[in-house]
C-alpha cells in the first residue's frame, strides 16, 4: 500500500501465488472453479461428503494416484 506495508490477506495472496507460480488473479479463478466442481448440489457450500470427495481427488492428484471409483453405489 501507499504506506510501504502489506497487511496478512496480501501477504498471503502474493505467497499462494509465488508458490504456485501463478497470479492471484489466476490462484483465484481456479479455486472458483474447483469449488463449484466440487459443490455438486450447488448450494453454495460444501457439505461433509462433498469436502472429503474434494480433499480425496485434490490428494490423488497430487500423489499420481489413479482415480478412485466411486466410494458410494
Amino acid at each position: 500500500n501507499q504506506m510501504g506495508v502489506i497487511d496478512r490477506d496480501g501477504f498471503r495472496r502474493l505467497f499462494v501465488a509465488s508458490l504456485l507460480n501463478a497470479t492471484w488473479d489466476a490462484v483465484d479463478r481456479e479455486a472458483e472453479i474447483a469449488f463449484r466442481t466440487f459443490d455438486t448440489n450447488q448450494t453454495g457450500t460444501l457439505d461433509f461428503n462433498e469436502y472429503i470427495t474434494a480433499c480425496t481427488r485434490m490428494i490423488r492428484a497430487t500423489s499420481g494416484a489413479p482415480p478412485a471409483t466411486s466410494m458410494y453405489p
